[in-house]
């Protein structure tokens, strides 16, 4: 046992057909009720760098119900962007920020940098987007609960 496993504990992984590999944070020892979180890396189409993920679960695995989402989520993130469009599309920006962009535009010109569970319990995430090339345009920020995006900040 090494000094950092001594002083801060062991960390975990565990393997997903999907994700690869899922760390948990370091602990000394199981706390019951404690949450813990667990992050992994995944590469997905476009994006010029892997999307960071983050999970709460239990000492022993990630939340079941969170890690199924998150994958479907994944599964289906190029929908994202349709959702990205026609949530844009409804509400009045500044002039010119993002006028006439098509969906493809939007796959083109972001990407998903990072997924944060919004609760330990729930399976819902914010999910923040990057631009990939002009970084005049601004981040997107949004919550993804139960399929639907809530909370749009740009």
């Amino acid at each position: 046992m090494g000094l950092l496993e001594y002083i801060f504990g062991p960390k975990r992984q565990i393997s997903d057909d999907y994700l690869g590999t899922i760390e948990r944070q370091r602990a000394r020892k199981e706390k019951e009720g404690k949450e813990y979180t667990w992050y992994a890396s995944h590469s997905l189409p476009r994006a010029p760098e892997e999307t960071d993920i983050f999970l709460e679960g239990s000492y022993h695995t990630p939340n079941p119900k969170q890690l199924n989402e998150l994958k479907r989520i994944l599964k289906n993130y190029e929908d994202l962007f349709e959702k990205i469009h026609q949530e844009v599309g409804n509400r009045k920006l500044k002039p010119g920020l993002f006028d006439h962009w098509s969906v493809e535009e939007w796959k083109n010109n972001y990407f998903l940098l990072s997924v944060f569970p919004l609760d330990g319990i729930k399976p819902s995430f914010e999910l923040y987007f990057e631009p990939i090339h002009d970084t005049r345009v601004p981040d997107i920020l949004f919550d993804f609960v139960h399929g639907e995006m809530r909370n749009l900040s740009i």
